[in-house]
């Protein structure tokens, strides 16, 4: 019995933090797809004492398929601009979720955890793409994309240049919604609401209860032709609808 117990204990792994609140040995658990693959055995600190390494046995079927850039992080209650999350583990205690591509034969055992919970996850279908502009103070990390009133992604965290002179945003679109874009697309801000005066008189265009609360971003193809696009592909962001459309008598 002693021989089977210690055969089915799994395969001991390490994740290095920045930081282990609520993680507690023995009862925190190890998540994918919401299903328990494994249980933290112990909590120690890095030999500058800067950083926590969580010691964790993961089943071993799970860890023979776990790839070298395996996302780990600490679910617990949080509030960001998209709402509240983690709420379930008020009652059942924070837990350590995980998001990988699987792959066969793995012997990765080591692994950095993210900070907070990753906006774009390893194994989602879509398209990665970067959104560059002057001015990133409506950029949230979070906030939603676009096509036609329709949300189809969402934003990564925002970087400033080196420069400083201008802010560079990674978006994921997801599939099949990935397939409007093309090097004809091109992308706006949406605040939440703008007011525009002309010929007809004052006109307010409201966005959804999403983007009016966590700002965003909205693409469409002004002319039809363009080609279809790659990861990283990079897009200039302008300030309305308006300039996105113009922009293409201007360019």
């Amino acid at each position: 019995v002693a021989w089977q117990s210690y055969l089915g204990r799994g395969v001991l792994i390490t994740i290095e933090f920045e930081n282990a609140g609520g993680i507690t040995p023995k009862d925190t658990t190890i998540r994918f797809h919401d299903i328990v693959i494994g249980t933290v055995e112990e909590v120690s600190f890095t030999s500058d004492m800067a950083k926590v390494i969580v010691s964790a046995r993961i089943d071993k079927t799970v860890a023979a398929t776990l790839n070298p850039e395996t996302l780990f992080w600490v679910v617990r209650p949080e509030v960001s601009a998209r709402g509240v999350s983690g709420l379930s583990t008020v009652l059942s205690g924070v837990y350590v979720d995980s998001a990988w591509v699987p792959i066969e034969n793995s012997e990765a055992r080591a692994f950095v955890g993210a900070a907070q919970t990753p906006l774009i996850q390893p194994g989602l279908e879509g398209t990665r793409i970067s959104i560059r502009t002057k001015d990133g103070s409506s950029l949230t990390a979070g906030a939603p994309v676009f096509f036609r009133g329709i949300e189809v992604g969402q934003l990564d965290t925002p970087v400033l240049s080196d420069t400083g002179d201008s802010t560079t945003v990674e978006a994921f679109i997801n599939a099949p919604y990935d397939k409007f874009l093309t090097t004809d697309s091109r992308f706006w801000n949406m605040s939440g609401f703008s007011v525009s005066l002309g010929p007809s008189g004052l006109s307010l265009n409201v966005a959804s209860l999403g983007a009016l609360l966590t700002g965003g971003v909205a693409f469409d193809n002004v002319v039809s032709g363009g080609e279809p696009v790659t990861d990283f592909t990079v897009f200039s962001l302008f300030e309305s609808e308006t300039t996105a459309r113009e922009s293409v008598f201007t360019q």
